[in-house]
């Protein structure tokens, strides 16, 4: 009995061996759980509007209710919608406050402050009359006279709202407020929250050029993320690896164009209504909410280095990465950052790898951050 049984054993060797490979694989598998995509993709030109990728035994299938979050959230923010929530605002003339109709304007209003605050001003999202004026004068090739922004500069400043949780009240009658280059941060720190009520905690969600990550994909490392900037100052493309762990990341590009083509984007400082060069081809900026990191860096846009670095260290849980233009080095590229962030770089690359881990409960010793300001050359 017991040699038969060997012979079997040793006849069907492989196929035993195969199975048991199978059945070693099945059992990692169901113990692993998978990586999973939802992406909704625009119906205009079919690029990707958001995407969601996380890990997680469960699945998310409301993909239809996570569609109208983040169309509800636009259609109340958007500044050229005449219906939407914060056109309302802008064209009520009513001396009594007025009162929230949606559940978003307040939530990104309260964010939108402190900003404003921290950055003493160099955050605005009032000074779309400013931008407005600039751009008239743009296509006829010339500057606004001192006057004529002397002549706006009164209905220009955040501080001349009050906001409370109920309502908000303008102090001056002719403010205006333009939040559009938030939309898309503020609808990824919604989603975020969603996703994380679902009980899903290690998630990526990639919205425009806002990132929030939660968690790690896996064992091995943290979230990827890959941008490529295509620059009219750059000879090639850049591409940049960035790690992420619950982190949540803004990035602004400066050779992003306005709507027409023939007029440069403009950079206004709140503070004079002067349109001021603008210091860094790009700025990214690393926070706890991506409305903040997109605040932040719409602030660094009006900075040099120096400043940037003053602005971002008065603000809790803050990093950054800038690329200025310098013609000295090979490639003509600087790197600058804060300490929290790691910038792998050889001087002439195209490509560049960037990593910020930061509130992630697994950071490795080559996670540690150094102390002190950088440049990367």
């Amino acid at each position: 009995m017991m040699k038969s049984c060997y012979r079997w054993i040793k006849r069907n060797a492989v196929i035993l061996c195969l199975l048991l490979f199978i059945g070693i694989f099945c059992v990692f598998r169901l113990q692993k759980s998978d990586i999973k995509v939802l992406q909704c993709h625009k119906k205009n030109d079919n690029t990707v509007a958001y995407s969601i990728t996380y890990h997680a035994a469960t699945t998310l299938h409301q993909q239809q209710e996570i569609e109208n979050l983040v169309n509800d959230i636009e259609a109340a923010l958007d500044y050229y919608s005449l219906d939407a929530e914060v056109s309302l605002f802008n064209h009520h003339y009513d001396s009594e406050p007025f009162t929230y109709r949606t559940a978003y304007f307040y939530p990104i209003l309260a964010k939108i402050k402190a900003i404003h605050s921290t950055t003493q001003g160099a955050f605005d999202p009032t000074v779309a009359p400013y931008i407005t004026l600039w751009k008239a004068h743009q296509k006829v090739h010339s500057e606004p006279s001192q006057e004529a922004i002397w002549a706006i500069s009164p209905a220009v400043s955040l501080d001349y709202m009050v906001v409370n949780q109920t309502r908000v009240k303008k102090l001056k009658e002719d403010v205006t407020i333009n939040i559009n280059n938030l939309i898309s941060s503020f609808q990824a720190d919604t989603l975020a929250d969603y996703v994380q009520e679902k009980e899903i905690r290690d998630f990526c969600i990639e919205l425009e050029d806002a990132v929030v990550t939660r968690g790690i994909p896996s064992k091995k490392g943290h979230w990827r993320i890959v941008k490529q900037i295509a620059h009219p100052e750059l000879e090639k493309p850049l591409k940049i690896h960035i790690d992420l762990g619950d982190s949540a990341m803004a990035v602004i590009d400066n050779s992003k164009s306005l709507e027409d083509d023939e007029l440069q984007a403009i950079c206004i400082d709140p503070l004079t209504g002067d349109s001021i060069p603008q210091h860094f081809l790009i700025a990214c900026v690393f926070a706890e909410d991506c409305v903040t990191a997109k605040g932040y860096a719409t602030a660094l846009m009006t900075q040099n280095f120096e400043h940037a670095f003053a602005l971002t260290a008065k603000a809790d849980k803050l990093d950054f990465v800038v690329i200025e233009r310098d013609e000295t080095i090979n490639g003509g590229i600087k790197y600058r950052h804060s300490a929290g962030v790691q910038v792998i770089y050889k001087e002439g690359a195209t490509k560049v790898q960037v990593k910020h881990i930061g509130n992630s409960a697994t950071i490795s010793a080559d996670d540690k951050p150094a102390s002190g300001i950088h440049v990367k050359e």
